[in-house]
């Protein structure tokens, strides 16, 4: 059982096991506490733990009482921001833990303390303030606090997995849905090419074969080697500068050393094409598209030039496809990766990436608490 089990799983001999541990816990530093010892070898002796263990015995019930009343009846009702029912049960616990205190240390005062006086009113008072308010009432607001915080990160995390979920839905379907416009301009383009260039429609029909089982068959795992995603966005720009008039300038410098190194399939290809979509539809007859990708210190590092680009480009097309990826990089990178674009007043729009690399093929830790997830509700 590892210790994530222990204290998020919902099966029930983790639950047993936790609730245990706590009561045990709680009972043997009770009794420590409430031990005197005279001198060191005081501690050997049984006879001296005596008063301890009485007085946890009398403790425990209304401890008992008031964690699993606040647990289960309490937590639920705050839940539903029943907010003055609360506050009304919250008060009736309370009165119950007092007279379940005020009863238990009333029938083991005799064992407790044999030669002691009748009860006085004082001490009956007395007795209510320090086990039944101070004990009892204190730790079952502790425990409340507990469930609290559990359920709130158990929400956390749920809503972080069905973000990853979400995610990784939305980069399944880019994987299995194939632009409509650079399949039919592709065909197009390829059709033409074999009337009149037949040793370029060869070429763009590797390509365009190369990028489809890519798409198709590759991106099925959630990572791929980073040099495999870079060769593809290489045959997808050299297809689009086939077809195109226009020319994209695509420069590539990745290090030997990051060549073990693996990046979530797809991301970076899905940008890139697009971008270029977005660049093609331009009206600037002049426009260029300059790409520089290259790895450095286990970082893949991005640069796109795009000039000219007018103001209504960069807030109706450039920008929410750069905040829709920056959602999607929140669910792969957390806080390892920037993400940045600004125009200039030379109209020329740059965008700036770097991502970090894997080692091998990571799976977030969020997928590990699936179960927890949906049984956050039980301690």
């Amino acid at each position: 059982m590892t210790g994530y089990d222990f204290i998020f799983s919902n099966k029930r001999k983790h639950r047993l096991a936790r609730h245990l541990a706590f009561w045990l816990v709680f009972g043997l530093h009770t009794i420590l506490v409430n031990t005197p010892m005279q001198n060191v070898t005081a501690i050997f002796k049984f006879s001296s733990y005596r008063h301890g263990v009485i007085f946890t015995a009398a403790l425990l019930p209304g401890c008992v009482f008031s964690v699993y009343a606040c647990l289960y009846f309490l937590f639920p009702v705050f839940q539903q921001k029943k907010y003055v029912l609360f506050i009304i049960c919250f008060i009736a616990v309370a009165t119950f833990n007092c007279i379940i205190e005020l009863f238990f240390c009333l029938a083991l005062r005799p064992y407790h303390c044999p030669d002691c006086d009748t009860v006085t009113l004082r001490e009956k008072i007395s007795i209510v303030c320090a086990t039944g308010i101070n004990v009892a009432t204190i730790l079952g607001l502790i425990a409340l606090g507990v469930k609290f915080t559990k359920s709130w990160y158990l929400q956390q995390a749920g809503n972080r997995m069905l973000a990853r979920q979400k995610i990784t839905s939305e980069l399944k379907l880019l994987k299995a849905r194939i632009q409509p416009d650079f399949l039919f301009e592709s065909l197009q383009a390829l059709y033409k090419k074999i009337s009149t260039n037949r040793n370029q429609a060869a070429e763009m029909l590797l390509k365009f074969s190369e990028l489809l089982s890519y798409m198709l068959y590759e991106c099925n795992t959630d990572f791929v080697p980073v040099q495999r995603e870079l060769f593809i966005i290489n045959e997808f720009i050299a297809l689009e500068n086939m077809i195109r008039q226009k020319q994209i300038i695509f420069t590539e410098n990745i290090a030997d050393g990051l060549s073990g190194k693996y990046i979530p399939s797809f991301i970076v290809l899905s940008f890139i094409q697009n971008c270029v979509i977005c660049f093609y539809k331009s009206k600037h007859k002049e426009a260029h598209f300059d790409i520089t990708l290259y790895g450095k210190n286990e970082m893949l590092y991005g640069v796109m030039e795009i000039q000219p680009v007018s103001a209504n480009d960069v807030k109706n097309t450039y920008a929410p496809i750069t905040n829709t990826y920056i959602n999607r990089l929140d669910v792969f990178y957390k806080n390892n990766y920037t993400l940045g674009f600004a125009e200039e007043e030379n109209g020329r729009f740059i965008i700036t990436m770097s991502l970090l690399l894997s080692d091998g093929f990571p799976k977030a830790k969020i997928d590990n608490v699936t179960e927890a997830v949906y049984a956050y509700t039980h301690v």
